[in-house]
């Protein structure tokens, strides 16, 4: 072997290294984050969303079975308004006009604020910009008994500092649908840098959907991740099994 090789050997090592790559001294424990998760999901109350009355269903995925069942495909809308007597408002009249001309609206996808990012006691003295915030649980819970539309809590959720408690609110309003897992690659929190305990929220997050007392899904959106960098479709496949592997192998 060649000194040059020898060097690029070593380079290689020394890159791979566990203390460059991951510098701090201890990590959290993975079974201890699930087993949080677990108990976190017994103290849930879980609720029901106008949703779930209106279609007589436990959960979006019980929802989504039967339509397919049926043939058909549903709809997906996004919506989010800072103001929460609008937002209310906005879903119902929304649901109203649609339903007269025999029209259906499956899903409102929430467009909620950078603000909901960052755990609750903090939010008030962190950068805001123009979309919906939560803070009260009888807020989540009004908007889901507004109209008839599973509610998909995805931005600034899954992923985020506030993770844990952003899934525990989306659950005991009704929500059955929480994302996104690829928030967590690219989305960034202002003066927010722990991305160990950034990491451990995900994860908590994630196990507290899995073991939530009512059938959860856990969405991505690879689009709003590394999506938009790919080239092709395959890469974006790609994704899906790695996000895949990580949530149903990994944890």
């Amino acid at each position: 072997m060649t000194a040059a090789a020898v060097t690029v050997k070593e380079a290689m090592a020394e890159l791979t290294d566990r203390a460059q790559l991951l510098p701090e001294p201890e990590l959290p424990d993975l079974a201890e984050l699930i087993s949080d998760a677990r108990r976190l999901a017994n103290q849930v109350c879980i609720g029901r969303s106008a949703f779930q009355d209106h279609y007589g269903v436990a959960s979006e995925a019980e929802y989504k079975r039967m339509r397919a069942a049926q043939g058909q495909v549903m709809l997906h809308a996004q919506i989010g308004l800072r103001d929460q007597d609008k937002m209310r408002r906005a879903c119902a009249e929304i649901h109203e006009a649609l339903d007269k001309r025999g029209y259906r609206l499956d899903r409102f996808g929430i467009a909620f604020d950078s603000n909901m990012g960052y755990p609750p006691a903090l939010r008030a003295d962190m950068p805001k910009s123009t979309g919906l915030i939560l803070d009260d649980p009888e807020d989540w819970l009004a908007l889901t008994r507004s109209a008839p539309f599973a509610p998909h809590f995805a931005g600034f959720m899954i992923g985020m500092p506030a993770a844990v408690e952003n899934t525990m609110a989306a659950l005991a309003a009704g929500g059955t649908t929480i994302g996104n897992l690829s928030h967590f690659y690219n989305y960034r929190m202002l003066y927010m840098d722990d991305d160990v305990a950034m990491a451990a929220a995900t994860v908590k997050a994630m196990a507290l959907v899995v073991a939530a007392p009512v059938e959860a899904m856990l969405s991505s959106n690879n689009d709003d991740g590394f999506g938009p960098l790919f080239s092709d479709i395959a890469c974006s496949l790609g994704l899906v099994m790695i996000e895949k592997h990580i949530v149903e192998g990994l944890l």
